[in-house]
């Protein structure tokens, strides 16, 4: 077991503590998975001496939020443009796997603005990384939602370091991918592991638990991917714990103290949402392969142990056609 490493311990540590750690666990993962498409995008436009042309309208859609992700962890300014009269749909299914990915993370960060706005009590005395808190605000600006005050006390405080970004060439220090394909098939794969690493934490936690019964109807509605990926992919004992149904709102839990309860709802909403996103970026993989045979043949060589995990999660034993190596 891994009850040392277990981010949902309670044991010694405030629960809203536990879910603000794995969210922002969450974000980091996330937003690591995605540098590769600035890396990308970077060492492409210097190796062409100009601005980057890109195939896609959809992935221009994405610019500001890459641009931000560049400034977030001082990568180089880079550019693109559309090249017109022309499509190249792999650009457009990256588009929509940054997309859906972003998508999925910003929902469950405004998920914790609303909770600490409905209920500040509770997340009193807990420290929040002043990363987070900044994400926190610029989602909460993007959606027009209003900061909580903690939130933005954090965000105040924080002092941006004086980072120099090079002048330098960035080509010798970026691995560029053969193409645009292998790029997205990367991007995917590491995703994966961001989703992997969230539900294993939750797996894990059951697990090790004491307690004999969880109430949370959040989390009963996951449980059969929670053993997809403990019990079938990677070997782990089914949990002994029961999960129940629970009929308390959330105002009815905090007034009988029942805030371990509530994390265990707030991190299955999240989980939900990876699940979901998952298994749709699988789905336009397949939809995608279906549609560029080169590309498919191109992929039966691939033995990414992630993506090929990736594959069972979402379809099981009933593998689509394109993805056979018989085929």
């Amino acid at each position: 077991m891994v009850q040392l490493n277990n981010r949902y311990a309670l044991i010694n540590a405030p629960a809203m503590g536990s879910y603000l750690r794995n969210l922002n666990d969450y974000r980091i993962g996330v937003e690591l998975a995605l540098l590769s498409v600035l890396d990308y995008f970077i060492a492409n436009s210097e190796s062409s001496g100009n601005d980057l042309i890109i195939s896609s309208n959809i992935v221009y859609e994405q610019r500001e939020y890459l641009f931000g992700l560049a400034r977030k962890y001082h990568k180089r300014e880079f550019d693109f443009k559309i090249k017109p009269g022309e499509s190249l749909t792999i650009y457009d299914t990256l588009s929509t796997l940054i997309r859906k990915s972003r998508k999925s993370l910003e929902h469950s960060l405004l998920d914790s603005v609303e909770l600490m706005s409905a209920h500040p009590e509770i997340f009193k005395r807990e420290r929040i990384h002043p990363g987070l808190a900044l994400t926190l605000c610029e989602v909460a600006s993007n959606y027009e939602k209003i900061v909580p005050e903690k939130i933005k006390r954090v965000s105040r405080r924080y002092t941006k370091p004086d980072v120099h970004v090079s002048d330098k060439s960035a080509l010798p220090q970026i691995q560029t991918k053969a193409s645009p394909f292998d790029l997205y098939v990367h991007v995917l794969s590491q995703l994966y592991v961001v989703a992997r690493d969230e539900l294993l934490k939750m797996s894990d936690f059951l697990l090790e638990t004491d307690e004999t019964t969880i109430r949370s109807n959040k989390l009963l509605e996951i449980q059969p991917d929670l053993r997809m990926i403990g019990e079938s992919l990677y070997g782990k004992l089914r949990p002994a714990v029961e999960i129940i149904p629970r009929k308390e709102d959330v105002s009815e839990l905090l007034e009988t103290g029942g805030i371990s309860e509530l994390m265990i709802d707030e991190l299955s909403s999240n989980l939900r949402r990876i699940i979901e996103s998952t298994k749709e970026n699988t789905l336009d993989f397949s939809k995608y392969l279906s549609s560029n045979p080169k590309n498919a043949e191109t992929f039966k060589g691939n033995r990414d142990l992630h993506i090929q995990n990736l594959l069972y999660f979402t379809f099981g034993d009933d593998l689509p056609k394109v993805f056979s190596i018989n085929n």
